[in-house]
């Protein structure tokens, strides 16, 4: 993970400026960014993706431990798209876009997120560590746990119609 006093170093190593400049213009960014969104107005970076606002109006919800009907209040949440630029390089479709005017990147230059990125994929691979999609081989059931038994056999799971299942008309009503 790379985090903002080390982004702010990566920009200003692109930028050619001092580090605390990167800071001040990094914070700028981030700041007016909020500011333009809380307004309700789009910030649109091409390449990049666009910032947004959506209300989410007030509606009726169950609470899903009893089925009771509560209500749920209007809620305006920040939305990030990403740009066509952005998902074709992290899709590996792309390279990175070079920096206008002539500056330097981060990766060329052989910057601190660069060396980052690649020390977490060798270490990843030399611990033996692999994603959860390859942690289990394909024939192996979702359900199945460390034993190879499926959920359905293994004590404490929900039987459809159980005394655990919440489904409407799946338990008797006294």
């Amino acid at each position: 993970m790379v985090n903002r006093k080390e982004l702010a170093k990566a920009i200003a190593g692109d930028a050619g400026c001092e580090p605390v400049m990167a800071e001040r213009m990094l914070a700028s960014l981030t700041r007016q960014t909020m500011h333009a969104v809380k307004k309700g107005e789009q910030v649109a970076l091409t390449g990049f993706g666009v910032f947004e606002r959506q209300d989410r109006r007030a509606r009726k919800g169950r609470n899903p431990q009893t089925g009771a009907a509560i209500k749920v209040k209007a809620v305006r949440a920040p939305r990030f798209r990403a740009g066509a630029t952005f998902k074709g390089v992290v899709a590996g479709k792309a390279p990175l876009p070079a920096m206008p005017g002539g500056g330097r990147s981060s990766a060329a230059s052989g910057g601190r997120t660069a060396a980052r990125a690649s020390s977490a994929r060798s270490s990843a691979r030399s611990s033996g560590s692999r994603p959860a999609s390859a942690s289990r081989p394909a024939s192996a059931s979702r359900s199945a746990g460390r034993s190879g038994k499926p959920a359905a056999g293994r004590k404490g799971t929900v039987r459809p119609g159980g005394a655990g299942d919440l489904r409407r008309g799946s338990r008797s009503r006294s």
